[in-house]
């Protein structure tokens, strides 16, 4: 998307979500996987318990969803605005050029004579200046030939004062995240607290552990553009994110295959 914006102008911005969870999650994410099995086992089969994520309740991505929409299309509102404005001064210029020729067309013209003509009873010159001999009346009004489209000309032409596009968020990228990063350790002792099974013994799966080359440690956000340019910023704790969560799968868990490790 950004090599669009930058190679097309075309408008757009691009929204990074950060591990978002919330009710109705696959089983194929680590969150779900570990309240099924903490619900209906007296143990939990896991990968990898030392990596780091930034977990983002699902509502808190939405609203990120919805602003970042709207920052687009006030840019792109925008992006009108200063088009008409564009186009009504151009207009108006052209307007202006047409009713100067007309004015033009219309005034009396001096038939220049010859330098050094006299006059026939006086004797003296007809044209004392040769620089006087132009054949555009002198009281003809004066045309200021300004080209709008020209280069480097922001006289009265707004359209052509500034360079950047009408909005900063054009072409951007916004994290959403909290900001905040949590092993899936510790994510699942909350879990475990929350459900009334701290203490829950934990299997390491060989199975669900990554390739040493292909895990990510950690992913952390920056929210810091989402919060300054789009107004957005996380509202729903990890712990009340996984409250609602749990309470969301105890009541559909028809809906997922328990211990089996979903690829």
């Amino acid at each position: 998307m950004e090599a669009y914006y930058r190679s097309f102008g075309v408008p757009v911005i691009t929204v990074r979500p950060f591990n978002t969870y919330g009710p109705g999650q696959s089983a194929r994410a680590v969150i779900p996987t570990i309240i099924t099995q903490a619900l209906t086992q007296d143990y939990l089969n896991l990968g990898s318990l030392d990596t780091k994520r930034d977990f983002t309740y699902v509502d808190d991505t939405v609203a990120g969803f919805l602003m970042a929409g709207q920052a687009l299309m006030d840019a792109m509102q925008a992006i009108r605005e200063r088009q008409a404005a564009k186009e009504s001064v151009t207009e108006q210029v052209r307007k202006r050029k047409q009713e100067q020729k007309e004015q033009q067309d219309k005034s009396p013209v001096k038939k220049p004579f010859p330098t050094g003509s006299l006059d026939m009873e006086s004797g003296e010159p007809l044209i004392k200046d040769p620089a006087e001999t132009s054949s555009l009346n002198r009281s003809a009004p004066f045309i200021i030939d300004h080209d709008p489209e020209a280069e480097g000309y922001d006289q009265s032409f707004p359209h052509k004062q500034e360079s950047r596009p009408p909005s900063s968020v054009l072409g951007q990228e916004f994290n959403l995240g909290t900001g905040s990063e949590v092993t899936i350790g510790e994510i699942t002792e909350i879990i475990l607290k929350i459900v009334g099974k701290p203490g829950l013994p934990i299997h390491q799966d060989p199975e669900r552990m990554r390739p040493a080359k292909s895990e990510v440690m950690r992913l952390l956000s920056d929210n810091s553009k989402a919060r300054e340019q789009l107004g957005w910023r996380p509202t729903v704790s990890l712990e009340e994110g996984l409250e609602r969560t749990i309470a969301w799968i105890s009541d559909h868990l028809d809906r997922y295959r328990i211990g089996i490790y979903e690829r």
